[in-house]
C-alpha cells in the first residue's frame, strides 16, 4: 500500500480530514457519467463533459506571464480530433504519451473543437462509468483523493474499520447491502442500482442509530431519577393556582397533573411542554417551579437571552408577591458584586427559585438541593447545555418549554427521548390579529393609514431583518420613522448587538412611556416581550423568515386582548403565496406544519444547537416512513438492550459515531 506524503497529509487535514474514517465519510459531491460521451453531438456548448480519448500528439506549453504557463495537446475521440488546453499543469508534458488512453474532464468550446481541461485521468478503467468528484482544496485533485479513498478501503479491511453495526437480522429483513458495501458503491458506483442500495443502507442505519440514540437517552434519565418521587404537596400548589387571577384552561390544568405526578413518580421527568403563543406557558412552569420549592427543592428556569429571563423572573415575582417563595435573578448583565451574592444565596439556598441564562451552567454556581430545571426556548440549548445543568443535582426533573408548536409526529421524530405536552387552548381566548400582505413600496402609506391607532394609545414594532447597511436595517427604517413622525411620536430602537443594560432599558422605556410609540427591532424581541399597549407590527423582508418565527414576532402584540394589525411587507412574487398563508392562518400548529412541508425541520424546531442530530444521508420528512420502521426497531434493541446481537450497535451508539479511527500517515 503506498504511503500518504506530509504535503498530502496537510492538504486532507486542510479539508478537516485526519484519519481513513474521515476520508471514508468524505462522500462524492456528484458523478460523472461517461456513459453518456458516446458522439460530440450530444453535447451543448460551453457545457462540462466527460470523455474517454486516445491522445495523437505531445503536449506543447506556453509561458504566457510570471506564473502562468498555457499547455495544450490533442486528443482522438470516435474518430474526431479535439484540442484539449489546461494552465499551470507542467507535469502533462512528460506524463503523456502518444496513444495513451485518458479520462478527460473539462467545459466543450463547440466552434474551437476545444476542451478547456478540469481533471484528467490516466489508463482509466474501463469498468468505472460513474467517476467520483471531490470538493476538494488547492493543490490536491479529485482524482488524486479518489486514489487516496482507495487506498483508505485497504485500511478499513485491514482494521476492520467497517464492520457490520446492523443487527444481522434486521439486515436479512430488510435485504441490505453490506456495511462495506454500502460506504465503497457510495464512492464507486458501477450503476444506479448501486446507488439505490447504498442510499437505502445509509438511510435506515442513520435513523436507526437516531431512534436508538433518543430512546437510550430517556432510559438513562428515568434510570437515574429511581426511587426519588419528590412527595409534592397538593395543597400548596392548589394555593397558589387558586391565587391567579384567571381560570386555568383545561389543557393547563391537565398539563400540570402530568408534570406532578411525574415529579412524584419513582424516574425522573424529562418533559416538553410546547403551546402555541398565548396558550399560558409561563403560568405551567411557574406552578411547576412552585410545586417543587413546596418540598424544600430549589427550581431554576434557563432562558436564552438577558431579555427573556428578566422577563420571567419580572412575571414569577408578580406571581409569588403574597408567597413565601424567593426568586433571583443570575444574568450576565449584573455586576460582579450582584452575580457573587446570587451565587452564594443560591448555594445556602437562601432563594428558592432562580432564573437566569447561560450563567446558570458556569462551574462556581452550586445549588442547594436542586430538584426542577425550566428551560424555555428549549431549541436555543444544545443537549451538553442541557446536561450541565441536569448534573447540578442529584434528583433533577426536566421541563423543556418551545413556544414553537410542532405537529405531533415531527414532535415524536425530533423529541423521542421525551415525553410530550401540548397546550391547544387560550386562557382569554384566541387573540384577535388580522394579518395582511403589502408591498415595500406602500410603507409610508401603510403608516399613514394606522397613525389614528397610535393617537389613540396603541404602540407598534417595527421589524427589520438586519442592523444595518440595507434599505430595510433598523438604522435605516428608525432614520425614515424619525422623519415621519417629527415630534408627533417617539421612536426608539433596539437590537442584538446592544448590551443586556440597554435592551432592558429600551423595552421598559417603550413600555412604561406615554409618548414611546415606536420601536424599531431586529427579532430580539421574538420572545419574552409583554408590552400591553402593543397592537401592531410591521415586519420588513418578511420573505427572510420562516412562517413559525413571523407568528412568533405576531404574537408579540394583542395580548391585552385588544385587536391586532400584522402588516407584512416584501417585493418578492415568489414569496406571496406563502405569506399569504400566513395571513390567513393563525394557528401555530397549522403554521409549523406548512413551514415544515416547505421549508424543511430547521425552521421549525431551530438551527444546528436544536439538539438534533444533523442527518446527513436522511431526511425527517421525506424518509418518515423508514424513520417510523427504525424507531420500531430501536425500541426492540432498548428493551433488549444486552442481547450480543445488538452489542456492536450499542457500542456504535455509544461512541457517538466515532468508532475506532487510524490516522493518516
Amino acid at each position: 500500500m503506498d504511503k500518504i506524503t506530509p504535503l498530502k497529509k496537510k492538504l486532507l487535514n486542510k479539508m478537516n480530514l485526519f484519519s481513513f474514517n474521515d476520508v471514508l465519510k468524505y462522500f462524492p459531491k456528484r458523478y460523472d457519467d461517461t456513459n453518456l460521451d458516446l458522439y460530440l453531438s450530444v453535447y451543448h456548448d460551453k457545457q462540462n463533459i466527460t470523455i474517454e480519448a486516445e491522445v495523437v500528439d505531445l503536449p506543447t506549453s506556453f509561458r504566457i506571464r510570471a506564473n502562468l504557463v498555457k499547455i495544450d495537446f490533442k486528443i482522438r475521440h470516435n474518430d474526431e480530433i479535439l484540442n484539449v488546453v489546461c494552465f499551470n499543469r507542467k507535469y502533462l508534458t512528460s506524463s503523456l504519451k502518444i496513444n495513451q488512453k485518458v479520462l478527460i474532464q473539462g467545459k466543450y468550446n463547440h466552434r474551437k473543437r476545444e476542451i478547456t481541461l478540469t481533471n484528467i485521468l490516466f489508463d482509466t478503467l474501463k469498468k468505472d462509468k460513474l467517476i467520483p468528484i471531490y470538493n476538494t482544496t488547492e493543490g490536491l485533485s479529485s482524482n488524486e483523493f479518489s486514489k487516496i479513498v482507495k487506498m483508505s478501503f485497504e485500511v478499513a479491511e485491514k482494521y476492520q474499520i467497517l464492520s457490520e453495526i446492523i443487527p444481522s437480522s434486521l439486515s436479512s429483513k430488510y435485504k441490505l447491502i453490506s456495511r462495506f458495501d454500502a460506504y465503497y458503491y457510495r464512492h464507486f458506483p458501477r450503476n444506479e442500482h448501486d446507488i439505490n442500495q447504498v442510499n437505502r443502507y445509509f438511510k435506515y442505519e442513520e435513523l436507526l442509530i437516531y431512534a436508538l440514540t433518543l430512546l437510550y437517552n430517556k432510559k438513562i434519565v428515568k434510570e437515574n431519577g429511581k426511587g426519588q418521587g419528590k412527595n409534592i404537596d397538593l395543597s400548596k400548589v392548589n394555593a397558589f393556582t387558586l391565587s391567579i387571577p384567571y381560570n386555568l384552561t383545561k389543557d393547563q390544568k391537565n398539563v400540570i397533573e402530568e408534570i406532578i405526578y411525574d415529579m412524584n413518580s419513582n424516574s425522573n421527568m424529562y418533559r416538553l411542554l410546547q403551546g402555541d403563543v398565548g396558550t399560558g406557558k409561563t403560568i405551567v412552569s411557574t406552578t411547576s417551579l412552585v410545586a417543587v420549592c413546596a418540598s424544600s427543592y430549589q427550581g431554576a428556569l434557563m432562558a436564552p437571552t438577558d431579555i427573556l429571563a428578566r422577563q420571567h423572573y419580572k412575571t414569577i415575582t408578580s406571581l409569588l408577591e403574597k408567597f413565601p417563595y424567593r426568586v433571583a435573578l443570575l444574568v450576565s448583565g449584573l455586576s460582579s458584586k450582584e452575580k457573587k451574592e446570587v451565587k452564594e444565596k443560591i448555594k445556602n439556598h437562601e432563594v428558592d427559585i432562580i432564573v437566569g441564562t447561560h450563567a446558570l451552567i458556569q462551574d462556581d454556581v452550586e445549588f442547594n438541593n436542586l430538584g426542577l430545571v425550566v428551560i424555555d426556548e428549549q431549541h436555543r440549548f444544545g443537549v451538553v447545555q442541557r446536561n450541565k445543568l441536569r448534573k447540578k443535582g442529584t434528583n433533577v426533573d426536566f421541563l423543556l418549554m418551545s413556544a414553537t408548536p410542532i405537529p405531533r409526529t415531527m414532535a415524536l421524530s425530533i423529541f423521542g427521548d421525551m415525553d410530550i405536552s401540548t397546550l391547544r387552548e387560550f386562557p382569554n381566548g384566541m387573540r384577535k390579529i388580522a394579518t395582511r400582505l403589502e408591498h415595500n413600496k406602500d410603507f409610508i402609506s401603510v403608516l399613514e393609514e394606522i397613525d389614528y391607532m397610535l393617537e389613540k394609545g396603541s404602540k407598534m414594532y417595527v421589524v427589520c431583518p438586519l442592523i444595518d447597511n440595507d434599505s430595510s436595517s433598523v438604522e435605516k427604517i428608525y432614520q425614515l420613522l424619525e422623519d415621519h413622525y417629527q415630534n408627533r411620536f417617539k421612536v426608539l430602537f433596539l437590537h442584538g448587538k446592544m448590551s443586556s443594560l440597554e435592551k432592558e432599558d429600551i423595552i421598559s422605556r417603550f413600555n412604561r412611556e406615554k409618548e414611546v410609540k415606536v420601536l424599531v427591532s431586529t427579532t430580539v424581541i421574538e420572545v419574552g416581550i409583554d408590552v400591553k399597549e402593543a397592537d401592531i407590527m410591521l415586519i420588513l423582508g418578511a420573505e427572510r423568515f420562516g412562517l413559525a418565527q413571523i407568528h412568533q414576532l405576531r404574537g408579540r402584540i394583542g395580548r391585552a386582548g385588544n385587536s391586532g394589525l400584522c402588516v407584512l411587507f416584501t417585493e418578492m412574487e415568489e414569496e406571496k403565496e406563502r405569506l399569504q398563508f400566513m395571513c390567513e392562518c393563525n394557528d401555530g400548529f397549522e403554521i409549523s406544519s406548512y413551514d415544515l412541508k416547505r421549508r424543511g425541520p430547521g425552521d421549525i424546531v431551530g438551527s444546528k444547537q436544536s439538539g438534533m442530530v444533523e442527518l446527513e444521508h436522511a431526511s425527517l420528512i421525506d424518509d418518515y416512513r423508514i424513520l417510523e420502521v427504525a424507531r420500531e426497531d430501536a425500541k426492540m434493541i432498548i428493551k433488549d438492550f444486552e442481547n450480543p446481537n445488538y452489542q456492536k450497535i450499542v457500542k456504535y451508539m455509544l461512541d457517538s459515531y466515532n468508532s475506532s479511527s487510524v490516522s493518516i500517515d
